[in-house]
């Protein structure tokens, strides 16, 4: 029975992990990936307009929350799309967003990726 509880506490924590690094870590980055090309489609640079702009920016981003941690071992990844304090076990979810939080990077990060969506935003709104 303590396998299966282990077990259990693994997928849940894998799931946590992931779900943190999909909303935290990709979520702006394909956000803005999704701005610059509808400001690309809007300026007539690109052809094809892309219109389940939410579905790719969900999707890209909960398969970057799964695949960070597999990738990120294999490959020894720097912590753009993973953060090994997400996937701590022994944490538990608002601790882990806690830590995350008082990190120095974070603070630069969340501030870079604001403007960045931010001036991307009034861009694609200036285009017709």
């Amino acid at each position: 029975m303590d396998a299966a509880i282990a077990a259990k506490r693994r997928r849940s924590n894998l799931l946590e992990g992931a779900a943190l690094t999909a909303t935290l870590l990709a979520l702006p980055i394909f956000t803005g990936v999704a701005l610059l090309g509808r400001l690309t489609s809007g300026l007539g640079i690109s052809g094809s307009r892309q219109d389940n702009v939410i579905f790719f920016v969900i999707m890209t981003s909960l398969l970057c929350g799964f695949a960070a941690p597999l990738l990120a071992r294999k490959f020894n990844l720097s912590t753009i799309f993973y953060e090994p304090l997400f996937y701590d076990a022994s944490l538990s979810l608002s601790d882990k967003f806690a830590r995350w939080r008082t990190q120095p990077s974070t603070s630069l990060r969340l501030l870079t990726m604001l403007l960045m969506l931010s001036v991307l935003a009034v861009a694609v709104l200036s285009v017709e």
